[in-house]
C-alpha cells in the first residue's frame, strides 16, 4: 500500500470518526440521526476518451478502467413528520486507473460527495425498534467529485498531475437489517456518473482529456442510529 492510498484511508477513517462524534453530540429532537461506514468494490464502464491537443482532436475508443475498492462514510437523518423520507451527505472514494491500450495508464483518484434524498419502507417493527428491523431504501441526489489524474508517460513533459471538480449524480438501492435499537447492517448497490476533464501542459500548448466515469458499486457496511 503506497503512502498516497494509505493517507486517503486514514483521512476517511478520521472523517468517519468526526461524523460519529457529531452525530452523538446532537440530541435526536425531531429526527432519527444515523452515521454509516461502508466498503465494497467499484466497477467503471468503458468510455471513449476525447483527446484535444495542439495537433487536433482525436477519440480513443473503448478505454477500460481498473476495478478498485470503494469506501466511504455517510451521515444523515430520517424525518419524524415523514418517517419514509430522509436526507444524507455521503463522501466516498475509489480509484479507476485506466487499463493501458491506445491510452497508456492514467492514474485516477475520485472522491465523490453526494447530497441524497432517501426513501425507505419500514418493515417488521417491534417495541424496541418501532421503525422496523427490515428497511429497504432508495437514494438519489446531485454530487460533485474531486477528480485527480496523474499521467506518467502519455504526454510530454511526463509526470504531470491535474485536478477537476465535475458535477454528477448518485443513486442507490439498499437493504438495512437493524438487529439492535442503535446498530444496523446494510447492503447497497450504487451508481455514480461524472464527466471529468483534465488539461495537461504540452508546450507550445496544452492537451485536454475528457471522458465519462460511469461506476457501479456493491457495498456493505454498518450503521449507527440515534
Amino acid at each position: 500500500m503506497g503512502p498516497s492510498r494509505q493517507s486517503r484511508i486514514t483521512a476517511t477513517a478520521l472523517i468517519g470518526g468526526v461524523v460519529l462524534w457529531l452525530a452523538l453530540a446532537v440530541p435526536p429532537v425531531s429526527a432519527e440521526w444515523f452515521a454509516d461506514l461502508y466498503l465494497g468494490g467499484a466497477f467503471t464502464d468503458k468510455s471513449d476518451v476525447k483527446d484535444d491537443s495542439p495537433t487536433g482532436e482525436t477519440t480513443l475508443k473503448h478505454i477500460r478502467f481498473n476495478r478498485s475498492s470503494g469506501y466511504g462514510v455517510r451521515a444523515g437523518y430520517w424525518f419524524d413528520f415523514a418517517r419514509y423520507v430522509g436526507v444524507s451527505l455521503d463522501v466516498s472514494h475509489f480509484r479507476p486507473d485506466t487499463v493501458p491500450s491506445s491510452l497508456k495508464r492514467l492514474d485516477l483518484y475520485t472522491t465523490p460527495m453526494a447530497f441524497d434524498l432517501m426513501l425507505r419502507w419500514p418493515l417488521l417493527p417491534t417495541d424496541a425498534i418501532p421503525r422496523g428491523r427490515l428497511q429497504p431504501y432508495l437514494t438519489v441526489g446531485p454530487a460533485v467529485a474531486l477528480a485527480e489524474a496523474k499521467d506518467t508517460t502519455n504526454l510530454m513533459p511526463t509526470d504531470q498531475y491535474e485536478t477537476d471538480f465535475p458535477l454528477g449524480v448518485q443513486a442507490a438501492a439498499g437493504l438495512v437489517w437493524q438487529f439492535y435499537p442503535h446498530v444496523a447492517l446494510f447492503a447497497e448497490y450504487r451508481y455514480t456518473h461524472f464527466s471529468p476533464e483534465f488539461t495537461f501542459r504540452t508546450p507550445p500548448g496544452s492537451t485536454r482529456l475528457r471522458f465519462d466515469l460511469d461506476t457501479r458499486y456493491p457495498l456493505a457496511g454498518i450503521s449507527v442510529r440515534f
